[in-house]
Parts: C-alpha cells; sequence; structure tokens
C-alpha cells in the first residue's frame, strides 16, 4: 500500500491513473536483488532521446534557424500595433507574430521590449552525473524515482548513452535542490552515499564523477513554487513563453498555437535564400562535461 507521502507525491504529478505496481518476476534485473525491500511502480511514461527529439523537429526548418553571436545586440522596431521586427548585429527579421521562447533568456529579451510583465523566476539546481571508467563495466540504463518518507524524490535518475557505448546517470530530486552552492567534493561525495542508500545491494563499478549548474526558468509564482502548466502570455504580438519542463513542451505547443490562431494572420510566403550562419545542435551535455 502507497504511504501518504507517496499519494502526495504520485498526486501532484498527476501520474496516479499511469501508475501499477510491478510484479517481481517482472521487475528490472536491477531490483530482483533479494536485499531490494522496496515496492516497484511503473509510471506509463515516454524516454525521449533528446538529441534525436531536436534533429527531427529542427530538420525541415535547418535553413530558418540562423545562429548569432551570444552578445548579439537586439533592438526591435514597433508600429502602432506591436512589434514590426527584430535586428540582430544588422540582421532584420520582419514577422507578423513573435514567440519568445528562449528559457532563462526571455527576462534580458524582456527588457529590451520594456515589458515588465509577466516576471521570471529562477529554482537552480545542481545535478550531478556519473558513469563507470570503464565502458565495458557500464551501469544499468534505469529511469526511476527513488522515493522516501518525505513528498519529493531523494533522487531522480536517467539514463544516456554516450557516444563510446557508456552510459551515464544523470541525477536530480532533491540532492540536486539541495545541493546548489555546494562544491564538487561535496555533492558527489552526498551523490556516492546516496546511491550507496538506495542501492546497498549492487556492486558499483569504479566511477567517474561530473556536476552541471542549471537554472529552472519559469514564469513568478508565490513562494517560488513550480508552476503546474506551461505559461505563455501575448503582449499584441508578442508572446512570452516557458514550457515549465520538457513533458509540457507539447502543452505549450498548443496554448501558443491557440495564441496565433486569435490573431489576423496573414498566409505569406516568400523564395529568398536565406545565406546566413545556420545553428547546430550542442552536443549531449553527457558527451562534454567529462572531457
Amino acid at each position: 500500500q502507497l504511504s501518504s507521502k507517496m499519494v502526495s507525491f504520485f498526486a501532484s504529478k498527476a501520474l496516479s491513473s499511469r501508475m501499477q505496481v510491478v510484479a517481481k518476476t517482472e521487475r528490472p534485473e536491477l531490483f530482483q536483488h533479494p536485499e531490494f525491500k522496496g515496492a516497484l511502480y511503473q509510471l506509463d511514461e515516454p524516454v525521449l532521446d533528446i538529441s534525436s527529439v531536436l534533429n527531427c523537429l529542427a530538420q525541415p526548418w535547418q535553413d530558418r534557424i540562423i545562429h548569432t553571436p551570444e552578445n548579439a545586440e537586439v533592438r526591435w522596431q514597433n508600429n502602432n500595433t506591436g512589434v514590426q521586427a527584430i535586428q540582430l548585429n544588422g540582421i532584420e527579421i520582419k514577422a507578423q507574430q513573435f514567440v519568445l521562447t528562449a528559457g532563462e533568456g526571455n527576462e534580458d529579451l524582456l527588457k529590451t521590449l520594456n515589458i515588465n510583465k509577466p516576471t521570471m523566476q529562477r529554482r537552480p539546481l545542481q545535478m550531478v552525473l556519473c558513469k563507470a571508467k570503464n565502458a565495458q563495466h557500464a551501469l544499468p540504463a534505469i529511469y526511476a524515482h527513488s522515493l522516501g518518507s518525505g513528498s519529493k524524490p531523494i533522487a531522480t535518475i536517467t539514463s544516456h548513452l554516450t557516444e563510446d557505448g557508456n552510459i551515464v546517470w544523470y541525477i536530480g530530486g532533491n540532492i540536486a535542490e539541495q545541493g546548489v552552492g555546494k562544491d564538487f567534493q561535496k555533492i558527489t561525495t552526498e551523490a556516492k552515499d546516496l546511491l550507496l542508500n538506495i542501492l546497498p545491494w549492487f556492486d558499483f563499478p569504479e566511477l567517474e564523477w561530473a556536476v552541471h549548474s542549471v537554472n529552472r526558468a519559469e514564469p513568478k509564482q508565490s513562494a517560488m513554487s513550480r508552476p503546474d502548466t506551461a505559461f505563455v502570455e501575448s503582449k499584441n504580438n508578442v508572446h512570452i513563453a516557458w514550457p515549465t519542463k520538457l513533458a509540457l513542451a507539447p502543452d505549450l505547443a498548443d496554448r501558443i498555437i491557440i495564441r496565433l490562431q486569435e490573431q489576423d494572420l496573414q498566409k505569406n510566403t516568400h523564395n529568398m535564400i536565406i545565406n546566413l550562419p545556420q545553428a547546430i545542435i550542442s552536443l549531449p551535455l553527457w558527451d562534454k562535461v567529462f572531457l
């Protein structure tokens, strides 16, 4: 039977309808060990390879996705109905509608537009990564929340395949929230102890460690809580958007489509050859953070 804390966790995630007990005979090998005394539940959630998703989404529009210098000066041209064009280091882009999906970068874009609301909040994390030093003894691939007595996961572990065939565990959850500001030695020592605590029967290979600090950029909430949904707010023909998290990106797309359908859009085409530097998709974090 689920504890009240676990019920709270699953209910808050709206996951209870997509959760089922995993029978002992059907558990992954890692959790078939006799020393595993906990309960195992399966969530009906997809596992995505993010690089593949980005490549698929970008491919049809690759010549329209341009690269500009990180320190590019942003200027806007306005008319009586809103924004008419954006200028980036001499590049001018005219459009009927502008959608801001720059994540943490939205804050600076809003300043250049003199838009005071919505305001943005940052909720920082220090994620921990580990992998076997020898790829022949790679960690098993798992995607799991480890729950204790609290309503938040002790750890959330996802697994990612590297170019050389190794598997990286990307560790978030409470350890990442509480690890903000801690030095490398302290947080990785805590992560080692945590893994030994939640998987005491597993014979870990010699591990290599890395950390990654990141801010969750979101529309500001009372008490700095996490938004429950994706967010989009419109100021004339400028639409400010944050997905909140990857799983809500499709929800954000639906919300943006609705906003655009409410506008008096005029279908337009052009055959202009765009001779500008194209943006490329970065190497995944797990392929560069250990270098």
